[in-house]
């Protein structure tokens, strides 16, 4: 519980400062990290991480071909970072397709932990890209 709090307070937090300082690709990563954030919750809540959640799969892949997207269109460094992580929580799904024995626990931990980096990566790159421009 104590997790899903701090997570929960850290998505909103960044999200707050990318939507506010961000410029165009911080809202657009904003609104792509809580909708995706919210979307995930139903799917792994019931999910037994037993096997590969294919909603939580098709959430993390759109999630991914959207920064992707933002990548190639808006000149961010961080964009391609955040896709990149993003990338890698993809990568953790296929492996449970392709080793159905892969344990559960390592499963969810390695789907929950790319969160995390992504998040540090946005806002780093916003403060970086801020400092930068600065007169």
């Amino acid at each position: 519980m104590l997790l899903q709090i701090t997570f929960a307070l850290m998505l909103f937090l960044s999200c707050f400062y990318a939507a506010i300082f961000g410029g165009r690709a911080g809202r657009y990563c904003a609104i792509l990290f809580i909708s995706a954030a919210i979307a995930t919750m139903m799917p792994a809540r019931y999910f037994e991480w037993h096997s590969t959640s294919m909603a939580v799969l098709w959430i993390d892949f759109l999630c991914f071909f959207c920064l992707a997207v933002l990548a190639m269109r808006i000149n961010r460094g961080w964009l391609i970072w955040c896709a990149g992580l993003q990338l890698a929580a993809l990568i953790t799904h296929f492996a449970t397709v392709v080793a159905p024995d892969f344990s559960p626990v390592v499963y969810q931990a390695l789907i929950e932990f790319w969160s995390i980096p992504i998040l540090l990566v946005m806002v780093a790159g916003i403060m970086l890209d801020r400092r930068v421009m600065a007169p």
